[in-house]
């Protein structure tokens, strides 16, 4: 499978993922796992095929941080908030 249109995938979902680097890679290594999976149960599947099982960068991302605390997320999300603002404040 093309791991150029992984790591695509991967750039994506991160742009969703509210959240530090080592959460973040938890979840691709679980994305990896259950394309490994993917490719077992079916050697010649898509990387279309995958999509459609393990859902879009967006959809993934979401399903990743709904399984982790809120204060995780919220964190971060509010760190982003907050240079969001600064940065507006400045110009």
């Amino acid at each position: 499978m093309n791991e150029r249109r992984w790591k695509q995938y991967f750039r994506q979902a991160g742009k969703y993922l509210y959240c530090d680097t080592s959460q973040k890679d938890i979840f691709e290594k679980q994305i990896r796992a259950a394309i490994a999976d993917l490719q077992n149960e079916n050697p010649m599947i898509s990387y279309e095929e995958c999509i459609a099982i393990i859902g879009t960068p967006q959809d993934a991302a979401g399903s990743f941080l709904d399984t982790l605390p809120e204060n995780v997320v919220r964190i971060k999300r509010e760190i982003l908030f907050c240079l969001v603002v600064s940065i507006i404040n400045n110009y």
